[in-house]
């Protein structure tokens, strides 16, 4: 059995489409790419054959691993919008009056790039449970430093 994560509505689905374009779609691709490649002889060193075993090798981890966390998920539906908590969203200003928004997710969902932090991280960690109007110091590799929390939804 896997580790126990957190999942929103919108991770989960976005990992059951990646799971299935993976199985149903480049799974067969890759099996044909080897089935060619076996054909034409050329499973001579650093080939084709190579590649797209390789290639084959990486799909079916990463198979294993979308399958594991979705068996062992545990699905957020819904959150309270009162304190920052997991499937959240939540707005802050740094010390330079600078707001940014964080929506807090499970590890397996994490984009940065999109505001989506994980959980487990050092920001997420100190503003969970907070409140709107709370000063929260943040503990990082990088130094502390202080973010208000001005919104939840």
């Amino acid at each position: 059995m896997g580790t126990r994560t957190f999942l929103t509505v919108e991770g989960k689905a976005e990992l059951e489409e990646e799971l299935k374009q993976l199985k149903y779609e480049r799974r067969p691709e890759i099996a044909a790419k080897i089935h060619r490649a076996k054909e034409f002889g050329e499973m001579s060193e650093g080939g084709e054959f190579d590649d797209a075993k390789n290639e084959q090798a990486f799909i079916e981890g990463r198979i294993a691993e979308l399958e594991d966390t979705l068996n062992n998920a545990r699905i957020v539906r819904d959150h309270d919008r009162d304190v920052v908590s997991i499937g959240g969203f939540v707005k802050v200003a740094n010390a330079n009056n600078v707001e940014l928004e964080f929506n807090i997710v499970g590890p397996a969902e994490i984009a940065p790039q999109n505001g989506k932090i994980s959980h487990e991280s050092p920001i997420a960690r100190s503003l969970l449970g907070k409140r709107v109007g709370d000063v929260v110091r943040v503990k990082a590799p990088g130094g502390d430093f202080d973010y208000t929390i001005l919104e939840i939804s």
